[in-house]
């Protein structure tokens, strides 16, 4: 069994914790999972690449539609905040986020990815 962490994907197995927490869950001998699924980024942030069995990625292992992308709110005339969030707001991210999107539900079960070139 695999295990993610996502709500949309309890059908599959579900695992909480941090990834010392889930890596010691998966090395347990009782445990039910053969392998987890996680963000590359995190193990490699803390020098565990050597727990990274297979890289997911391609067209066969679509991330969740705006996977990546920080969206933030701010009041609405607040024009020093406005300002600010102005210079890291990301044109062809904010466009690419969008067309994932294509008017869905966060709820809802989706997979994609778009690159503008």
């Amino acid at each position: 069994m695999h295990a993610l962490g996502t709500a949309r994907r309890r059908g599959w197995g579900e695992q909480r914790g941090n990834l010392n927490t889930r890596l010691r869950k998966l090395d347990d001998a009782e445990s039910p999972f053969d392998a987890i699924i996680l963000a590359a980024a995190g193990l490699l942030r803390l020098g565990w690449s050597g727990r990274i069995g297979q890289w997911l990625d391609g067209p066969e292992h679509m991330h969740a539609v705006g996977q990546g992308a920080l969206g933030v709110q701010c009041r609405a005339g607040d024009t020093a905040v406005l300002e600010l969030l102005r210079t890291v707001h990301d044109v062809p991210t904010a466009l690419c986020c969008e067309a994932e999107r294509c008017g869905g539900s966060s709820r809802a079960e989706q997979a994609g990815s778009h690159r503008r070139d």
